[in-house]
């Protein structure tokens, strides 16, 4: 479930998200943050709370490097949002996926597998 607000988001992709309705609380809302990090990596991260649904895209020049969807069950923990140093903990029932924005994009990915 993603508990957390506003703000927690504003402080981890550091820049103001555009909403599709002003009107709309943020949990019910769908956000778009757009920012660049220290290294020109551009990312574009959407977020819709209550649908459970998150997309990450991330991009070097015009190529797009990463494609992240996250729909369903899942949790997210901010493990930094520093102006130097911003991390996003996304978790299932299947793995998890450590992404650092900045200063450099980066993707840890944990799948866990079953035993039968």
């Amino acid at each position: 479930m993603i508990e957390q607000d506003a703000l927690d988001f504003l402080q981890l992709f550091q820049c103001d998200p555009i909403l599709l309705d002003e009107d709309v609380p943020f949990f019910y809302n769908d956000a778009v943050y757009d920012f660049i990090n220290e290294v020109e990596e551009r990312f574009s991260v959407r977020l819709q709370p209550s649908s459970q649904d998150l997309k990450i895209e991330v991009f070097t020049g015009e190529e797009r490097m990463a494609y992240l969807d996250f729909t369903g069950d899942f949790s997210l923990e901010i493990l930094s949002s520093q102006k130097d140093s911003s991390k996003l903990r996304i978790k299932n029932s299947t793995g998890s996926a450590i992404i650092h924005f900045r200063p450099k994009f980066k993707l840890f990915i944990d799948v866990y597998f079953p035993d039968k």
